[in-house]
């Protein structure tokens, strides 16, 4: 029928902006990672002079663009790991154990018992 043909359609319009508007953000978000590696390496280059240690011992810190490919590799790298153990793992951990060790002794509204 035609109102079948419509909602097609607008399913098929609907699916094809949130792909454009994912590829859109993919980009901008790999833009945005390049950037931040950039200011971070920046940041490093002006306060080099304070930090403890010789850098010169250290060829890809000593010279800002490798710093900054060397930041990039350690991100892509050790990202995923230390999202898992500093964001997820913890939230999972708390919520299994609100879930099963919480003892609530009050009573809710609505919940008659």
């Amino acid at each position: 029928s035609s109102t079948q043909e419509g909602i097609a359609q607008e399913q098929i319009l609907l699916n094809s902006w949130m792909v454009l508007w994912q590829q859109r953000l993919t980009a901008g978000v790999g833009i945005a990672l390049g950037l931040a590696g950039g200011c971070g390496t920046l940041y490093f280059d002006l306060v080099s002079d304070r930090v403890e240690g010789d850098i010169t011992e250290h060829p890809l810190i000593m010279h800002p663009f490798l710093h900054w490919i060397y930041l990039q590799l350690m991100c892509c790298l050790w990202g995923p790991l230390s999202s898992v153990v500093y964001g997820a793992a913890p939230v999972w951990i708390a919520a299994t154990r609100i879930t099963w060790e919480a003892k609530f002794t009050h009573v809710v509204a609505g919940v008659g018992g």
